[in-house]
C-alpha cells in the first residue's frame, strides 16, 4: 500500500489524503463555489444597475440628514462644495462614482429661469462610500446586511 498508493499520492500532490477524504473536500469546495457565483451574479447585477442614488437616500441608510452626510464626505476628503453644489475630490473623480446633470427650475421671485447641477451617486459610488464608512467604523442603521436602496433597474 505503502509503494502502490502513499509514495504516488505524496508525489502527485505533496500529501498522502485518502481518496474519499478527497471527495468530501471537492464537495464542500463545489458547494462554495455556487454559493460565491451566485453572490458574483447578484453583485454584477447591482453594479450595472443605472439607478441613481440621491444623497438623501444614501444618509437615510446611515440615519443622518443629508446635510450632515455630506459634511462627512467632506470631512473626509471625498467631496467639496463650489456655490451649492457638492463635487467629488480629484483623488475620486473620474472613477464613474456619481452622475450630474444640470437641471432647469423657473424662479417666481425673479420671474426668470434659472438652472442648478444636480449629482447622484452611482452604484458603484455607493458601493465604495458603504466600503469606506465601513472601513473606519460607520455602518448603515436601516439594514445591517446590505443597503436598502440598491435596486435592480
Amino acid at each position: 500500500m505503502v509503494t502502490s498508493e502513499v509514495l504516488p499520492a505524496i508525489i502527485k500532490r505533496g500529501a498522502y489524503i485518502a481518496e474519499e477524504k478527497l471527495r468530501e473536500i471537492n464537495a464542500l469546495l463545489e458547494e462554495r463555489v455556487a454559493s460565491l457565483e451566485s453572490k458574483a451574479e447578484y453583485y454584477d447585477t447591482i453594479i450595472n444597475s443605472r439607478k441613481l442614488i440621491t444623497v438623501s437616500e444614501i444618509a437615510y441608510e446611515y440615519g443622518i440628514p443629508a446635510v450632515n452626510f455630506n459634511q462627512l464626505l467632506f470631512r473626509l476628503g471625498i467631496q467639496f462644495r463650489v456655490d451649492n453644489t457638492w463635487y467629488l475630490t480629484e483623488e475620486y473623480a473620474g472613477n464613474d462614482y456619481v452622475r450630474t446633470d444640470k437641471r432647469r427650475y423657473f424662479d417666481y421671485r425673479s420671474n426668470t429661469y434659472k438652472s442648478y447641477i444636480h449629482t447622484r451617486w452611482t452604484q458603484k459610488g455607493v458601493e465604495f462610500l458603504y466600503r469606506l464608512l465601513g472601513s473606519i467604523g460607520i455602518h448603515p442603521i436601516r439594514n445591517d446586511t446590505d443597503i436598502n436602496i440598491i435596486q435592480f433597474s
